[in-house]
């Protein structure tokens, strides 16, 4: 079996550096390794040129992105690979839109193809008239899709995550990178200290005050941006994790957060959307202010609770593996049929 992956943004496409990879785990990144570790298949992770012939790929793994977004630099090339028999991944919770301003006026506006990978021939073959109306019928392979692959959790609603897109419940799969990111690590409980960081892509320091935190928070977000390797250090450090509610709470997205309190024996706080169905003890909002007065040991007792109930939830490296395949070979039936 022969797959190729690709996308519309640098990290789908696997167009960024070793440096990057190290710095921040992303879904991508995982699909592939577990795509490697399937006997008999041969993955290649790249970009792709508009035009280019792919017969060679039994299945196409293409990721997808909002047509307007900033990171958004391959989209025509993505929707050529839509020729070809796919499978759409998402790597970002904003799933719906992936599925919006696919109309020939937002893809061609100047906001959208300006930034795009091209090259200058390739601009003018994409603007001819022929070509416009060629792109147009591939960006309904996207609005009609019936399959999307994104990293979920076992646990959660998974149905949330398809508001707003084509997808019906049954055609999403999933797989949980949590096995091939969860370690168990020996953390030296005397050295943590009464505080909670919280990493983010924003800034939410005025949002969490409604929660009336006592302890002190480091906060760590685009604007003083520490590696992945370097957040797990701080989080050593510290007794808890905080995990702000997103839109898609309770959907059971994959969040590295929830591995990263695992990993550095660290209690996660969360809203009780977000942990809907991962057991009782995460739910742990309504209890701050008890648990920021409680003792030494009730707190290491509560940090081995939910890494209790964590793994109890998780499936293992060797199911994700196998059910991967049979996501890709289902896939490919598809095709055949």
């Amino acid at each position: 079996m022969k797959i190729l992956m690709t996308g519309m943004t640098r990290r789908q496409a696997n167009l960024i550096s070793s440096r990057s990879k190290q710095d921040y785990l992303t879904a991508p990144i995982i699909f592939y390794n577990i795509l490697k570790k399937i006997e008999g298949v041969k993955v290649d992770w790249r970009p792709i040129t508009y035009g280019e012939d792919l017969k060679a790929y039994d299945i196409v793994l293409i990721g997808l992105a909002t047509p307007n977004s900033l990171s958004n630099i391959f989209l025509f090339q993505s929707l050529w690979a839509t020729n070809y028999p796919h499978l759409f991944f998402v790597d970002d919770f904003q799933v719906k839109g992936c599925f919006s301003r696919l109309d020939s006026y937002n893809i061609f506006r100047d906001f959208t193809f300006g930034r795009q990978k091209l090259n200058v021939d390739e601009r003018k073959n994409l603007m001819r008239i022929p070509t416009r109306v060629r792109i147009e019928k591939l960006a309904k392979n996207i609005l009609n899709a019936s399959h999307l692959l994104a990293p979920m959790f076992e646990w959660g609603q998974h149905s949330l995550l398809l508001e707003g897109t084509p997808i019906m419940e049954g055609g999403l799969e999933f797989i949980d990178p949590s096995p091939f990111v969860t370690n168990i690590n020996d953390v030296n409980m005397s050295k943590k200290e009464r505080k909670w960081i919280c990493p983010a892509l924003y800034d939410y320091s005025d949002k969490l005050t409604r929660w009336n935190i006592t302890w002190p928070v480091d906060y760590y977000h685009k604007k003083n941006y520490i590696s992945e390797h370097e957040l797990e250090k701080e989080c050593v450090t510290a007794y808890g994790i905080l995990s702000p509610k997103y839109s898609h709470a309770g959907s059971g997205w994959w969040r590295n957060r929830f591995n990263m309190a695992i990993n550095t024996r660290s209690l996660l706080i969360a809203h009780q959307d977000e942990v809907k169905g991962l057991g009782k003890m995460y739910d742990t909002l309504r209890n701050l202010r008890q648990i920021e007065n409680a003792s030494t040991k009730q707190l290491n007792a509560l940090v081995e609770g939910q890494r209790h109930e964590f793994f109890k939830n998780m499936e293992s490296k060797k199911y994700n593996i196998q059910k991967m395949e049979g996501i890709v070979s289902d896939a490919i039936m598809r095709w055949g049929s």
